[in-house]
């Protein structure tokens, strides 16, 4: 309060005094700044900070409280009403007070919004195998947002891992929630090994294992980690870990194959080769063959031949087929008993002269007191050859044989007898003119054919057959039927041939009679010559004569095969003549000493070669009809390129040869210092002698290869210490 002290004057010294009482009051209230009205969301952690107001006043500086009504405050700081409240609404008056006592107040909402109860619900066990997932799902809300980014109320998770929300609700209040830990375990491996291939055989088995786990359950039922199966079907497994976590495993097939069965056929115990074949049979295609002979493999193929060369013993196969192997099939082979490893079986007597080479094959006497009777350099001594009769007589010096069986060739399985049951009665006569060419069909009583012809015979019935010098014959039918063949004798140069067909029987009822430089069967096509009737008569197969060569099996049950030929140069005068001097039709034209050949079986009561120089040999129905020896390598070595003219050093031997490619006949000319003859075999290209002379004068001509087929050939001269070795060259 202020007194005002009011004085009056005149100017003339009049003065009046007056108080004048004046008051200063401040009456202006305090003024607040706007305040508008506050919304939060609960926590329970912080504070929700209410921001200070603002309040000024026009004298003096103001006191704010305030006042909460509606909610309770759970805590506060100060005039700013900063604090904890609870959920809900509550009123704030803030009331400002000046140093005078002027109030002002304002009156603010504070709304509290709840917290959304965020938590995260599973829709399956949060700990599962690979392969699998679980569904989280957040409380309900407006917005979410994954630790993962998904902004989705749920979520599909695979994997590992800690996954939690935000979520916001209508009152735009947030919460987090606590995470949620979601375990993927790993699947176990689960694979099938088998110790061994799944294609088994009956009666055999295969271990199958799974990997490793802590529990195994096989598709047969069986609970263990390893099964043996011996049945057909697909296998599978599952392998549970320990984690629980299971994986089944790809079908493992087993395939069950059958076991092959093999069983041995043999051929005819009777064959007139000389190989025995045995072949291995099964029901199953595709088999693979296995031959043993002892702990050894003999062969991989189906069929095997066991001859001569063969050891004895027991013989097996197995086949295999689809990886299976049967049960072994045997054989017991003894070529002692067979047939087909001999090259001469007698039933009473085998004779064989000076010179006579067994070359192949071995010779029995069946007859429990046969002889086989050997003369000066005779031989049966190819590799695994035997003589096996009761008695075995040598008689003469240099006779080789390497392999005699004192005993009698009992047991031998001889083949079927074929007999000519043909009659010849009313069958007209023909006779095929000299030096002809023709065709004769139609059966004959008796047919001739001359000297020089060529003729193909059709019919398979004759009574007497003459085939005369120098004619050749080509017989078509498989089985020809003769009382009497005669084959008289071959040219001055070349020979007279019997040609037949594949596998041809010939049966004759009487005799047959083949003379010098004749080639029978020079194809050397399986033949065979049936001597024999049903009478109580002796019936015979004669070869008379030189340079003969007879490809053929002959078997005379009730009679005599003879050889009697093969001479050597001077015998009868000047190289040529009557070989037994008898028989004109048996005259040798030939140089040198001539050989007959005879290859094949040879079966007769009586089997005499009383010539000399007469080679035996067996004969396999396909192979030419040779004389076997070692090797010809050290021959082949020798020769160095082909001459059409070789002349051993300083001219002591010459051997010229012309023509030389030839297509018909070879001329070989010998010129020598020295007047010792010659010796000459002739080797193919396997080295097996197929042709040879000996005596052979120093200085002469002579002329070979009119029969050989074409190919290759070494010729082997020898005079004394001198040896020479030429080729010899046969074309088409």
């Amino acid at each position: 309060t202020y007194i005002i002290h009011w004085t009056y004057s005149d100017g003339h010294g009049n003065s009046s005094f007056q108080n004048q009482t004046v008051i200063v009051a401040d009456i202006t209230f305090p003024i607040i700044s706007s305040i508008g009205n506050f919304v939060f969301c609960a926590s329970f952690v912080g504070n929700y900070s209410i921001p200070q107001i603002v309040a000024t006043d026009n004298c003096s500086s103001v006191n704010v409280s305030y006042t909460i009504s509606g909610a309770t405050i759970r805590s506060g700081n100060g005039n700013d009403a900063s604090g904890a409240f609870n959920t809900g609404l509550s009123t704030i008056t803030w009331i400002v007070k000046d140093g005078v006592g002027n109030v002002s107040q304002k009156t603010a909402m504070v709304t509290i919004n709840p917290i959304p109860n965020n938590i995260i619900t599973a829709g399956s066990a949060t700990t599962f195998c690979a392969g699998g997932n679980v569904t989280l799902q957040a409380s309900a809300g407006t917005s979410w947002l994954w630790s993962n980014g998904a902004t989705t109320q749920s979520i599909t998770v695979n994997s590992s891992g800690n996954y939690s929300v935000n979520l916001t609700n209508t009152n735009s209040c947030s919460a987090t929630s606590l995470t949620k830990s979601v375990t993927v375990n790993p699947l176990p491996t689960a694979i099938i090994i088998a110790a061994s291939s799944t294609t088994i055989c009956s009666g055999g088995s295969v271990a199958l294992t799974a990997s490793s786990g802590a529990f195994w359950l096989w598709s047969n039922g069986a609970t263990t980690q390893s099964i043996t199966v011996n049945s057909e079907g697909s296998y599978s497994v599952k392998v549970t870990n320990a984690n629980g976590c299971s994986a089944i495993s790809a079908a493992t097939l087993v395939s069950v194959n059958s076991k092959p069965v093999v069983s041995i056929s043999v051929s005819n115990a009777d064959l007139f080769c000389n190989k025995l074949n045995l072949t291995a049979n099964t029901t199953l295609s595709g088999a693979a063959y296995h031959w043993l002979s002892g702990s050894s493999t003999f062969a991989t193929t189906q069929q095997i031949s066991l001859g001569q060369l063969n050891g004895d013993g027991i013989y097996q196969v197995v086949v295999t087929v689809n990886g299976c192997t049967s049960a072994a099939a045997s054989y017991e082979f003894k070529k002692q008993n067979l047939v087909s490893t001999y090259t001469i079986i007698a039933f009473d007597e085998v004779e064989l002269g000076e010179n006579n080479t067994v070359s192949s094959g071995s010779v029995g006497v069946t007859s429990p007191w046969g002889v086989a009777e050997f003369n000066k350099n005779s031989s049966v001594s190819s590799e695994g050859s035997f003589v096996k009769a009761r008695y075995i007589d040598k008689k003469g010096s240099n006779i080789n044989i390497t392999n005699p069986i004192n005993t009698a060739a009992t047991g031998i399985m001889l083949p079927t007898m074929y007999f000519n049951m043909a009659s010849t009665h009313y069958l007209p006569n023909k006779e095929v003119a000299q030096n002809s060419v023709s065709t004769v069909s139609g059966n004959y009583k008796n047919l001739t054919l001359k000297k020089g012809s060529r003729t193909t015979v059709t019919g398979n019935v004759f009574g007497t057959l003459r085939v005369e010098q120098g004619a050749q014959v080509t017989f078509t039918s498989s089985t020809i039927n003769i009382d009497k063949l005669q084959v008289v004798k071959g040219p001055r140069i070349g020979y007279s041939y019997l040609h037949f067909a594949p596998d041809t029987k010939v049966l004759v009822s009487g005799s047959v009679s083949i003379g010098s430089q004749v080639y029978i069967n020079p194809e050397n096509k399986k033949l065979t010559f049936y001597i024999g009737d049903k009478k109580a008569d002796e019936e015979k197969f004669s070869i008379k004569g030189g340079d003969t060569k007879v490809t053929a099996n002959i078997y005379i049950p009730n009679g005599k095969l003879q050889v009697t030929g093969g001479y050597s140069y001077g015998n009868y005068g000047n190289g040529y003549g009557d070989c037994d001097r008898d028989d004109d039709d048996e005259r040798y034209f030939g140089q040198g000493t001539s050989y007959v050949y005879m290859t094949g079986l040879f079966i007769a009561e009586e089997v005499e070669g009383k010539g000399k120089n007469v080679i035996w040999n067996s004969f396999d129905c396909s192979a030419p009809p040779v004389t076997l020896i070692n090797s010809i390598s050290p021959i082949v070595k020798q020769l160095n390129s082909f001459e059409k003219e070789v002349t051993t050093m300083e001219e002591e031997l010459k051997i010229t040869v012309l023509p030389n490619p030839t297509t018909s006949y070879f001329i070989i000319k010998l010129e020598s210092k020295y007047e010792s003859p010659l010796e000459m075999r002739v080797m193919d290209g396997n080295g097996r002698v197929i042709d040879a002379k000996s005596k052979i004068g120093s200085n002469s001509t002579i002329q070979i290869g009119h029969n050989y087929a074409s190919g290759t050939y070494y010729a082997e001269m020898i005079q004394g210490t001198k040896r020479k070795i030429i080729q010899l060259i046969k074309e088409k």
